[in-house]
């Protein structure tokens, strides 16, 4: 009993366990473990109702919304410019709010260019594409781009706070209301539309519930000015903005290059493919590279690289296991569970396996390059890793098996070589021969304070 004479609860008695005591000092272990709780569920969510989505909508109809989310992807990757991933280290919570109310409007003002641009020339852009099915509903691209940057944007200030739980329940809000909507959404005659409706929801509910969960700490009077945090952070756009275009132009220009140079329907088997064996990639990735960023940015010299270097074996080693059971269990299993508009889907799996399995354990580390300021090693590792899987579609496609075969295995490699790049970036950092963002910010305050 306490000393009030009441009887421990539930969680204070787990507080007092053995296990309970080991977590409290192990702090990032404690956060991982918070994501991943919400991660699981929305991904046991997700992955439980693909037989019934499956059978309500035709490849084709996937194929489509897998061109159509490509254009998305893109877009929120440039949404708001990159300065929401400031807002993390930022110096003070004051530039973190200026920060967020920036991302905010440049996030609005992109959302609405885009509508009014893909409205306008969304046909040309389908008949581009050799998708002919997407013209129709390209003008839905702003809305949904914008609730979705959105999110991540209000995400960011809540992994600023330490708020991992919120983030948790947010993430299992979201899958069941996108999955319940799906599966309502699949009656005949919705095709796409369900599709996108389903999409939109699930990122409108979870953008009201972050809303309502940060109002009062965002709208805190602020001394910062979106002018100066603006100026003080444009390394983002700058320099870790074109990164991640390249990223995203790669990732995006995959699920568009299968399109134009197979058909929608493999569009369809190849996304569903690629989002079932992203589960457990998502699963421990997700909640690692969440709370890792954060324990990047305060990591002092001198640990850096032994942070890194666990960081890439405990992936491996959580990796090996349900990968391993992907690349033998999905061939067999997954056309029968899905049906038979999707008989390419298990074969696709097994052969994503080699480069999903190194992305895991790359994940995790790569905001290491903007918080040790080497966005330039970054970004050229990026260009090549963009490009290789774009020329090798281009160029070679005899078959979907064999293309992506051949693609899987040259980004697995090149995975590799970013694994030795992220352990020499942090030894580097830790002998004092790269300056972290917080001390480079700190550095350009100090420069104003003195020519002020």
């Amino acid at each position: 009993m306490d000393s009030a004479g009441q009887p421990p609860t539930k969680r204070e008695r787990f507080r007092q366990s053995r296990v309970g005591r080991w977590l409290d000092r192990h702090e990032f272990v404690k956060h991982v473990l918070t994501l991943m709780t919400g991660t699981a569920f929305a991904q046991a969510v997700g992955l439980l109702i693909y037989p019934i989505v499956t059978r309500l909508f035709t490849s084709h109809d996937m194929g489509v919304f897998g061109m159509f989310s490509a254009i998305v992807g893109f877009l929120v990757t440039v949404a708001a410019l990159r300065y929401e991933f400031a807002i993390v280290p930022a110096k003070s919570d004051d530039e973190a709010r200026a920060l967020l109310t920036l991302a905010t409007r440049i996030n609005l003002g992109v959302s609405l260019g885009s509508s009014v641009l893909l409205g306008v020339f969304g046909g040309w852009l389908a008949g581009l594409l050799n998708t002919p099915g997407l013209g129709p509903w390209l003008w839905l691209v702003g809305p949904l781009v914008f609730v979705t940057a959105q999110v991540i944007i209000y995400t960011q200030w809540l992994n600023r706070k330490k708020y991992y739980s919120f983030v948790s329940s947010n993430h299992m809000t979201q899958s069941l209301v996108m999955s319940t909507t799906r599966v309502a959404s699949g009656i005949p005659g919705s095709s796409v539309l369900g599709l996108i409706g389903s999409q939109f929801l699930g990122q409108a509910v979870a953008l009201i519930r972050v809303f309502r969960r940060t109002r009062d700490e965002v709208r805190a009077p602020r001394a910062a000015t979106l002018k100066h945090v603006a100026r003080k952070f444009r390394r983002m756009p700058l320099v870790n903005g074109p990164n991640a275009v390249v990223d995203a132009i790669r990732l995006n220009g995959i699920t568009v290059l299968i399109g134009v140079f197979f058909s929608t329907k493999v569009v369809g088997n190849f996304n569903v493919a690629w989002l079932l064996i992203q589960a457990p990639l998502s699963l421990i990735n997700g909640a690692l590279s969440q709370v890792f960023f954060q324990k990047l940015a305060v990591t002092p010299r001198g640990e850096m690289f032994s942070l890194v270097a666990k960081s890439l074996l405990r992936s491996v080693l959580l990796g090996i296991v349900p990968f391993a059971l992907i690349y033998f269990l999905a061939p067999p299993i997954l056309p029968w569970v899905l049906g038979p508009e999707f008989p390419l889907v298990g074969d696709l799996a097994a052969v994503l396996v080699p480069w999903l399995f190194f992305n895991l354990a790359t994940s995790p580390v790569s905001m290491l390059f903007i918080v040790v300021q080497k966005q330039g090693v970054m970004l050229a590792f990026s260009v090549v890793y963009m490009v290789t899987p774009l020329s090798i579609l281009w160029l070679h496609h005899p078959g979907i098996l064999e293309t992506m075969t051949v693609v899987s295995w040259a980004m697995a490699g090149l995975l590799a070589i970013f694994c030795l790049l992220a352990l020499w970036a942090a030894r580097e950092y830790d002998r004092g021969r790269t300056v972290s963002i917080e001390e480079g910010l700190a550095a350009k305050d100090r420069v104003a304070e003195d020519a002020e």
